[in-house]
């Protein structure tokens, strides 16, 4: 196994590409292990660039950045749920499915707290204040 002294050191973070790389790995949730394994390096070495301020700043920058796009997509997901169960509730040909659409709104906006009874006592299985 090579030893990570004779890489390029980047002017840009301080970091070799092979410890960008690393970073790169454990963001995605490899173990210190399997980074050496796939890198050609001792564990020792890894755990050594893990205590690196810059190494852990790449980590950082790139949990950070994955977080970014993943909020992203779920923010435009969400939206494509909301309109979706938008449209149901204007579905005219099964008015269950229009009052489970409105629970599932009113539960997101946490207004009040519609309860599902087992026993199906109020009108279409949901239980309302009044029961």
């Amino acid at each position: 196994m090579s030893d990570d002294s004779s890489d390029p050191v980047s002017i840009t973070d301080g970091l070799t590409d092979q410890q960008r790389r690393g970073a790169e790995l454990a963001a995605a949730g490899w173990s210190g292990v399997d980074i050496a394994r796939e890198l050609g390096v001792r564990p020792e070495t890894v755990s050594r660039w893990k205590r690196l301020p810059a190494w852990q700043a790449a980590y950082d920058a790139i949990v950070a950045e994955v977080r970014g796009e993943l909020e992203a997509s779920l923010t435009e997901l969400a939206g494509k749920a909301l309109s979706e169960l938008e449209a149901l509730l204007g579905y005219d040909y099964d008015p269950s499915i229009r009052l489970r659409a409105s629970v599932a709104l009113l539960n997101m906006a946490g207004v009040g707290r519609v309860q599902q009874t087992r026993g199906g006592s109020g009108r279409f299985g949901v239980a309302s204040s009044t029961d």
